[in-house]
């Protein structure tokens, strides 16, 4: 009896571990395109239907109805997936990213993570979500194989490339030749690794390679929107270098509402139409920079571009006033870095630090998921689903806050040596428009500068004051009709 009884309990465990290991088995090794098998077919029927649809209220009524505390885990993991697929829709990357990111942590390498890991690549073709954030959360910490050649090729090149860009700063040449086993070529996480080449040869001073493979980016039908604009910036930023200011322009001018930072590309314009000595444009393009809409990304330079071009016009006035509106903005500041006090405690320093690369990132993520949460809360009813993403929408939050306080010091540092240049550049300018003022200028055609008339009949355009207002649609037609004040010698 007792033989039989342990004979009987080596079969249960043998079938029990046969079932954890079918049931652990990796996805990617399936030869067959994924997939996904839903885990309660009414519900996920359901919310499939109405997304094809476009019934997105109604998908979310559906999932925010269900009962998670007495889910089991993958079935809690499709409910976040359905309000993950839903966010996507409907424009909130952000929030979606971190249930996808959830998921992957609640059952990892179930069919739902597979199907997050699809919803997170559509995200990135799409928007600017820091990779890093889903390299190091999300896919470094899981136990998968890339060297398996089951994994569908729908998602081996883009977990390749996310993974392998955790070793890019260490040795970029050997992390592209690993990426590149991983990656088919004339793809868009190929085009990605082709964008990162171009930046490391910018980085060793090749600057015609570089040039050439945004030119090549800009241009590929097959890579996405995002990535192709991604590279028209980089390459008319660097023919504004080597002195192309017009065409650098309109490249820049085609992508002033399709970036996130739209205040940078507006002071990268005004830029290009000094060095075109078109005064009252760069200037109109500088007063739009000064609406609180741009409050974000303002930084001093704009006040020096300012300074450069009433100095070249002879309207000394406007530099001084300039100077003064320059030190009592920054006044405390400069004050604070002098005494050497916590500068995190400092608004302005802060929000500098906050427009660096290292740190921008972090923050756009912080402030979207905080208006995606508030666009699900308007949207989704209350109940045992809003009370658990409550919690983790606050958590993911205190997490990137944590980020950012352990990367913000250094930062912090390098901003307020921008804000030290500055500075001095702002006192020099001050300092030469004193010395100009007091000195007979020379005889210069370029200095002749006259904006254009405003004729007092016209049947094609209207004129009118501006008075702090900007309109989106309407930073285009800003212009300071400014003339030229310097004297000429016979």
């Amino acid at each position: 009896m007792n033989k039989i009884l342990t004979f009987l309990i080596v079969i249960c465990v043998f079938l029990q571990a046969s079932a954890q290991i079918k049931f652990e088995q990796n996805p990617f090794e399936k030869a067959e395109p994924f997939e996904y098998q839903s885990v309660r077919n009414s519900f996920w029927k359901e919310i499939d239907q109405q997304l094809k649809q476009g019934m997105f209220d109604e998908a979310l009524a559906l999932a925010f109805s269900q009962e998670t505390k007495s889910l089991k885990l993958n079935e809690k993991a499709e409910v976040y997936l359905a309000v993950a697929e839903i966010a996507v829709r409907t424009g909130h990357p952000y929030i979606a990213t971190m249930l996808a990111h959830e998921i992957t942590h609640i059952f990892p390498l179930s069919n739902q993570a597979i199907r997050s890991y699809f919803l997170l690549e559509e995200i990135l073709r799409k928007h600017a979500i820091y990779d890093e954030f889903i390299i190091g959360e999300t896919i470094i910490e899981q136990d998968i194989n890339f060297e398996n050649k089951k994994i569908p090729g729908e998602l081996r090149g883009f977990l390749g490339y996310l993974f392998f860009q955790s070793h890019r700063a260490q040795n970029f040449t050997k992390w592209e030749a690993q990426a590149k086993q991983f990656i088919t070529p004339n793809t868009e996480w190929a085009f990605r690794l082709e964008y990162d080449r171009a930046l490391y040869e910018l980085y060793n001073d090749r600057f015609d390679e570089a040039l050439k493979i945004f030119d090549g980016l800009m241009n590929n039908e097959l890579a996405s929107d995002y990535l192709r604009k991604k590279a028209k910036r980089q390459y008319a930023r660097l023919i504004f270098e080597k002195g192309e200011f017009q065409k650098s322009f309109q490249m820049l001018k085609s992508l002033q509402f399709e970036q996130d930072d739209r205040g940078s590309i507006l002071l990268e314009r005004a830029w290009t139409k000094y060095y075109l000595k078109h005064y009252s444009k760069a200037l109109g393009l500088l007063t739009a920079l000064d609406a609180k809409l741009f409050d974000s990304s303002r930084t001093p330079e704009t006040e020096i571009l300012k300074m450069l071009i009433f100095k070249e016009l002879c309207h000394y006035d406007s530099v001084f006033d300039i100077k003064k509106r320059f030190d009592r903005r920054y006044k405390s500041a400069l004050q604070d870095i002098k005494l050497r006090k916590d500068l995190s405690k400092n608004r302005e320093i802060m929000q500098l630090a906050l427009q660096r690369p290292a740190l921008k990132n972090y923050s756009a993520f912080i402030g979207g998921l905080r208006q995606d949460f508030q666009w699900l809360k308007k949207k989704a009813t209350n109940g045992q689903l809003m009370e658990d993403l409550q919690t983790k929408v606050a958590l993911q939050d205190k997490q990137m806050q944590d980020i950012l306080s352990l990367k913000i010091r250094d930062q912090l540092r390098k901003s307020s040596n921008d804000l030290l240049d500055w500075n001095e550049q702002v006192n020099f300018l001050d300092y030469q428009t004193r010395v100009d003022s007091l000195r007979i200028r020379r005889s210069d055609k370029e200095l002749n500068y006259r904006p254009e008339a405003i004729p007092l009949i016209t049947f094609d355009r209207l004129y009118w004051l501006y008075k702090g207002e900007v309109w989106l649609d309407e930073i285009e037609n800003l212009r300071v009709l400014v003339t030229s004040r310097c004297q000429k010698t016979k």
